[in-house]
């Protein structure tokens, strides 16, 4: 492994969008459109019900602004890129958005919504009183009732580690990791971490599901045995700023994890090979959701009321020193 200051990723450009917001919200989480140049951003506020899809590489990126039940926050695409899963925090709802139309159907859950996870098979919606409910896609048809897990957790997020399942379950109530069979979500296997996860993102390459600790300000790695969730061990890094880790993203070669880091504000990048992080990138006000393009040229985070666009000059797995 070279010098690892040697990467040439920076932040290339900044769109604001404060002018889109509605009063007292904020960008929220982030969703990249398989082959497009388009993320979907969720505004986060107890008034607002609005998700605006942004072209990163126009001069003029708003495409289109969706109307949503309140409060939207998670956001996923589907694997054929032709819609866009939502929750809705403040309707207790999920919602389907169709890209070329912004069509939307939403399902209720009848809890606050707070975890989504999908596969082309599979959507997955935790909610923050620990209930899960999965819905067969394409059909977008509930397959299980939303059940409670566990009365005593507190679902921050959700993975899939295949297309069918298991779903890997954030409980920040009590410090683990919740392994669960989508067909019975009331018996989940519990693998307790070493301090309470927040976020969660899975590298299907490596079998890895990384997660942030805001509180313990550091990054987990629970390396797993197989894809049916058995884990193997779990490593903790450190954030290098001794900022506060929020949403991540794993890159699509799964060599570098994307990690948004509040106060100071930036995002920390660690690479997986060597164990070590490179430089931080600076970014707007309060960076929380990230996500990468499968092309591997940009990597999108969701500032307050700004967008950071961070260009990867080498492709993902060219060594640094070469």
């Amino acid at each position: 492994m070279g010098d690892l200051t040697a990467i040439p990723q920076r932040v290339e450009r900044t769109i604001d969008l404060a002018a889109y917001l509605p009063p007292n919200s904020r960008l929220a989480r982030v969703a990249a459109v398989p082959e497009k140049s388009v993320a979907v951003i969720t505004v986060r506020g107890e008034k607002s019900d609005i998700v605006l899809c942004v072209d990163f590489e126009s001069a003029s990126p708003i495409i289109s602004t969706w109307r949503s039940g309140t409060n939207p926050d998670r956001v996923v695409t589907s694997a054929d890129g032709e819609r866009v899963f939502v929750t809705e925090r403040g309707a207790w709802s999920v919602a389907a958005f169709e890209l070329a139309t912004g069509r939307r159907t939403a399902r209720l859950i009848g809890s606050q919504t707070h975890g989504l996870a999908a596969s082309e098979k599979l959507l997955a919606v935790g909610t923050l009183d620990s209930k899960i409910v999965v819905f067969d896609l394409p059909e977008f048809s509930e397959v299980t009732q939303a059940r409670y897990i566990d009365p005593e957790a507190a679902i921050a997020d959700l993975a899939l580690l295949t297309a069918s399942g298991p779903i890997v379950a954030a409980d920040f109530a009590q410090s683990a990791m919740l392994v669960i069979d989508p067909l019975r979500p009331d018996s989940p296997r519990r693998v307790v971490t070493p301090a309470a996860p927040t976020c969660l993102a899975f590298d299907p390459i490596l079998k890895r599901v990384y997660a942030s600790a805001p509180n313990a300000k550091e990054l987990m790695v629970v390396n797993l045995k197989d894809l049916a969730g058995d884990v193997r061990s779990i490593e903790r890094y450190p954030i290098p700023s001794g900022g506060t880790p929020l949403g991540l993203a794993v890159s699509p070669n799964a060599e570098r994890v994307f990690v948004c880091v509040q106060d100071p504000d930036s995002v920390s990048v660690f690479h997986v090979d060597s164990h070590d992080w490179y430089p931080s990138l600076q970014t707007g006000v309060a960076p929380l959701g990230v996500v990468t393009t499968l092309d591997s040229k940009y990597v999108i985070v969701t500032n307050q009321q700004s967008v950071s666009i961070v260009a990867v000059r080498y492709g993902f797995g060219t060594d640094p020193s070469d």
